[in-house]
């Protein structure tokens, strides 16, 4: 599904439609699109799981379902405000979005030996970690996990660093959070990935058990997949010819504590909510830029409520 790219008011018809306020809906000075044509992979890509089917639909308020149990009125503004943010000085940025049905079609295109593995799948977010590489691979652009909250529009910077690669590394050093990826169309590190993640399920049986897979009863497990393979690849291909260009590794820290409170002052207000998540960001060691919170308060218990 590809919204209208040149419809902005379309973003603001859920909150009138819920009597929800938005976080940062700017509506445009003009009636004229800004059109940035200097950015070359000028796309937002969502995957959208099946419990949160609403999602596909939200430029079209009757197809709301409020009743639905599933339903999440702040994960739905959270939403729409990642895509406020970043067309507010691009607002021809195309926005895709993808389910289950049409990530098969991609990895069928891209990695095809991955599809069994894709169906048997039961864990979602592994799913996930494969659709995005295959998605990811045919169009280039921005992944955003819909649960991160964005501060700044990613796509415009990155796009603007002329880098082929950017994400966030997590503090253990061995995994990225790919709640976060830039890439161009038919990058090669993409395909790496999607090679790790495949040997990695071939070898299930073998190395399983450092993994959080539902099949494997292991509480203590270290890694999750996506995260992982994504660190392999990008290992591999740093120490090759064909290492990437300007590639831009932010850092996943915890605003709360005391040490980046300070080194962080001023920045951004913390989130107030409960669970193990809420205040980790992703900067730029360097030039001290947030440029996004890893969950938005309301998404669920475990992680921000």
């Amino acid at each position: 599904m590809q919204i209208d790219r040149n419809d902005t008011e379309v973003l603001i018809h859920p909150f009138e439609a819920l009597d929800i306020q938005p976080l940062n809906i700017k509506k445009s000075s003009s009636n004229i699109p800004v059109c940035r044509t200097d950015i070359p992979f000028n796309f937002l890509l969502f995957r959208i799981p099946a419990r949160f089917s609403y999602l596909r639909h939200f430029e079209n308020q009757s197809l709301i379902n409020r009743t639905d149990p599933d339903f999440n009125p702040k994960l739905l503004a959270n939403f729409v405000d990642s895509i406020s943010i970043h067309r507010e000085n691009n607002e021809c940025i195309s926005i895709l979005i993808f389910d289950d049905d049409d990530c098969l079609n991609k990895i069928q295109k891209v990695k095809p030996e991955l599809v069994p593995f894709f169906k048997n799948e039961q864990e979602g977010s592994y799913r996930g970690d494969i659709c995005r590489g295959a998605i990811l691979f045919e169009t280039g652009g921005l992944y955003l996990d819909i649960d991160i909250r964005p501060l700044v529009s990613m796509l415009e910077l990155f796009s603007n660093s002329s880098s082929d690669f950017a994400s966030v590394e997590m503090d253990d050093k061995l995994s990225f959070f790919n709640a976060i990826i830039y890439v161009p169309k038919a990058s090669k590190l993409m395909i790496i990935y999607l090679e790790k993640l495949l040997f990695l399920y071939e070898h299930q049986n073998t190395i399983g058990t450092i993994f959080k897979w539902p099949n494997v009863k292991n509480k203590r497990a270290r890694f999750h997949l996506g995260p992982y393979a994504l660190h392999l690849a990008y290992e591999q291909i740093q120490t090759t010819n064909e290492n990437l260009s300007n590639p831009i590794v932010l850092q996943e820290i915890n605003l709360a504590s005391q040490m980046n409170l300070r080194e962080y002052q001023g920045k951004v207000a913390l989130q107030v909510g409960k669970g193990c998540c809420c205040n980790y960001v992703s900067v730029d060691p360097i030039g001290k830029t947030i440029f996004a919170f890893s969950r938005f308060v309301g998404f669920g218990k475990s992680y921000c409520d």
